[in-house]
């Protein structure tokens, strides 16, 4: 859903992903001058990677 968010609304996306303040700056650039549309879908993608790889590390018994 995130990753749909990120190509039609850029700042949407980062605040769905619970990053308020790239989804500010992205905003105030006008989606990074434009480069956004590209940064990103891709950002988002490795900030959801990130997260799940870490919530995973968590979750294995040692």
């Amino acid at each position: 859903m995130a990753i749909l968010l990120a190509f039609v609304l850029s700042p949407a996306a980062y605040y769905y992903v619970g990053r308020t303040k790239l989804a500010v700056i992205n905003f105030l650039t006008l989606n990074y001058l434009l480069l956004g549309i590209v940064i990103v879908p891709l950002h988002v993608y490795k900030i959801i990677s990130d997260a799940e790889a870490e919530r995973g590390d968590q979750t294995t018994v040692q």
